[in-house]
């Protein structure tokens, strides 16, 4: 059963409803803005605090006085495929996932060379005075200043170039004229949900990628605006677990599963026992810091009482390992760029240890112990309760529970089972390959 929009927590949370309510009502040039600004309505209520006045200043004058640059070249008739993200785990995922597409059937309009340039990306430009003035009368008109507070001019500048870029981005469409749109997350970036709210304008049938991993709850999390924000025609999702998420909101036709394109099905051979000589300790994103920094007393605490064991240190691509490395400066630690391939280390890691972050999924596929730390605010992808402390103590407990043969397998075995429910594995064919039969299929039908 597809849940009622009252459902939605744009419809339970009055900062983000108040928001909803503005923007559904504004089109610009036939396109509405409630779909390109949800991300933005999202994000901007689980971290508040997050930009200082600097930023925020550097990012209105961004959005006032600069456009984009893109080089679209001569591609017209062809899939358009995009990324808008300064993340290069995500980039590569992307490539993985396209490697199947001949090049002469595509146009990767991959903005991740330009985002690392910004100044290659934006142009300078004079501002369109009056449509900067009709986003300032609807702001003022609805009184959205006591809802945004501090935040008030970034929204108003940003739905300026959201207004701009509905411009530019139909002149591109136009021009492409694509058989088929895919983007790597239209209901999280505003660039792809204007391309794909463009295309379906036309008629162009659009899909959107899985980049990270759903969780089901009762407590609001950044999966939000992926699942409530289904603009794109079709899903394509990792597996079944996705896939009985997503099925809640938008009718299961548009749900297509492929798999995750960095992954293939490790057939590893179980260890019988827990004899570890290598771990790796992962560190979730910024907004998770204060759990974060608990997890630091409690690992510093179990490195010190390990010293058979090396440990590698890493953190999330949005956080900064130099806020942990002050408190682990022991022998048997190693510090690990937070740019390193999570596959590599995931590959010599006898166990690993970690908090809120999704790699503990990624990990499903290697037969290894994930011990997540929970702390009030932690995200929680399974309810396994054996592979979980909040405690030095009970750190210590689940390591030396492992020891025993028949409690390590009992965990492995679990993995095992988490694994064929998170990932979808085609038994001959590569996740590429099914992309592109999947994708293609659709568009000829």
């Amino acid at each position: 059963m597809i849940l009622k929009e009252k459902d939605f927590w744009s419809e339970k949370i009055p900062f983000i409803k108040k928001l909803k309510d503005f923007y559904s009502k504004i089109e610009y040039k036939g396109i509405n803005l409630w779909p390109i600004m949800a991300n933005e309505a999202y994000t901007y209520y689980k971290s508040q605090e997050d930009r200082g006045f600097k930023e925020r200043l550097g990012l209105i004058v961004r959005f006032i006085f600069f456009k984009e640059n893109l080089n679209v070249e001569k591609s017209k008739g062809k899939i358009l495929i995009s990324y808008f993200m300064n993340r290069e785990d995500h980039h590569e995922l992307v490539k993985k996932a396209i490697s199947a597409f001949p090049e002469k059937e595509i146009f990767f309009m991959d903005a991740y060379k330009y985002k690392r340039n910004p100044l290659k990306m934006y142009k300078p430009t004079i501002p369109n005075f009056y449509l900067l003035f009709l986003t300032w009368r609807e702001f003022k008109r609805s009184n959205l200043k006591k809802t945004l507070g501090k935040y008030y001019w970034l929204f108003l500048a940003r739905t300026y170039q959201r207004c701009n870029q509905i411009s530019y981005f139909k002149k591109i469409v136009n021009y492409l004229e694509p058989k088929a749109y895919v983007a790597f997350c239209s209901p999280a970036f505003g660039e792809e949900a204007i391309m794909t709210l463009i295309c379906k304008e036309k008629g162009i049938v659009t899909f959107s990628m899985q980049h990270g991993f759903y969780r089901e709850g009762h407590t609001f999390g950044p999966e939000a605006v992926l699942t409530e924000n289904s603009i794109p025609d079709y899903f394509l999702l990792w597996g079944k677990k996705t896939y009985d998420i997503q099925k809640k909101y938008v009718d299961s036709s548009r749900i297509i599963l492929v798999g995750n394109p960095k992954y293939s099905k490790l057939n590893r051979k179980d260890k019988k026992t827990f004899n570890p000589k290598k771990a790796t300790i992962f560190f979730g994103n910024n907004s998770f810091n204060k759990g974060n920094l608990e997890l630091l007393k409690i690992v510093g605490a179990f490195i010190e009482n390990h010293p058979e064991i090396s440990f590698n240190i890493t953190v999330h691509p949005m956080n900064d390992i130099n806020l942990f490395s002050g408190g682990l400066k022991f022998k048997n630690v190693k510090f690990i760029q937070k740019d390193f391939p999570v596959q590599n280390l995931l590959e010599e890691s006898d166990f690993i240890i970690l908090y809120s972050t999704s790699v503990a999924m990624e990990a499903l596929n290697y037969k290894i112990p994930i011990l997540q730390y929970h702390g009030d605010d932690s995200l929680r992808f399974w309810n396994e309760k054996n592979d979980s402390f909040t405690s030095i103590e009970g750190l210590e407990n689940l390591f030396l529970r492992l020891k025993n043969a028949r409690e390590y397998k009992k965990l492995i075995n679990f993995y095992e089972k988490e694994l064929t429910k998170i990932f979808y594995f085609h038994p001959i064919k590569s996740v590429p390959q099914v992309y592109y039969d999947k994708i293609t299929a659709i568009i000829k039908r």
